[in-house]
C-alpha cells in the first residue's frame, strides 16, 4: 500500500464529488478509491468535517487562486482573459463544479466557499474586463457575463465545453472590443 499524501485525498475526493456529488464523499468510498485503510484517513483529518473543510480549501486554492496566478503571468488584460479562458476550457471540471454548488445549497460551510469563490472569481473578471474596455459599465457587464457564461456553461445537461465555450467567450469579448 502506497502512502498517500493530502493531495491524493483531494484529488480522491473531487473524483467522488465529480462522480457522485456530495453524498458519495464518505470516509468509506475515500479509502476504497485509494486502497488504504481508515487509520490513514484518521492519520491526515480528524473526521469527516475537517476533511470536507481542507477539501474546500484546496478547491478554492487550486480552482481560483491558482489559475487566477497562471493568468497574471500574461502581461495585458487581453492576454490575462486568453489564458484564463484557455485555463477553464482545459482544466476546468463542470461535474465538480456543479456538486460542489450543489452541496452549497444544504450545507452552510459550503456556501461560505462558494459565496467567497464566486466573488473572487467574479472580482477577477470584471477587472480583467476593465483593461479592455474605458467605459466602467461595459467592463462591469462584460466580467459578469464572462463568469455567468462559466457558471451557467457548467449546469448546462451536457456541459458547454471545448470549442463551443471558447467561441462564446470569444463573441463576448469582441462585443467589447476598444481597439
Amino acid at each position: 500500500m502506497a502512502k498517500k499524501n493530502k493531495e491524493d485525498w483531494f484529488k480522491a475526493g473531487f473524483i467522488l464529488l465529480s462522480e457522485s456529488g456530495e453524498a458519495g464523499l464518505t470516509i468509506d468510498a475515500l479509502i476504497t478509491r485509494l486502497g488504504v485503510t481508515k487509520g490513514s484517513f484518521y492519520h491526515h483529518f480528524k473526521n469527516r468535517m475537517s476533511y470536507s473543510e481542507a477539501l474546500l480549501n484546496f478547491w478554492e486554492q487550486k480552482m481560483t487562486q491558482e489559475v487566477i496566478n497562471q493568468s497574471n503571468i500574461e502581461s495585458t488584460p487581453k492576454e490575462r482573459i486568453k489564458r484564463l479562458t484557455s485555463l477553464t476550457i482545459e482544466g476546468g471540471n463542470p461535474q465538480l463544479e456543479v456538486a460542489i454548488r450543489s452541496w452549497a445549497l444544504r450545507d452552510p460551510l459550503v456556501r461560505g466557499y462558494q459565496e467567497r469563490v464566486d466573488q473572487k472569481r467574479m472580482a477577477y473578471c470584471i477587472l480583467l474586463s476593465e483593461g479592455t474596455t474605458k467605459n466602467k459599465p461595459d467592463a462591469q457587464m462584460l466580467g459578469e457575463l464572462f463568469f455567468t457564461v462559466f457558471v451557467g456553461a457548467q449546469q448546462m445537461i451536457p456541459a458547454i465545453r471545448g470549442k463551443r465555450l471558447a467561441k462564446l467567450y470569444a463573441q463576448l469579448q469582441s462585443m467589447y472590443q476598444t481597439d
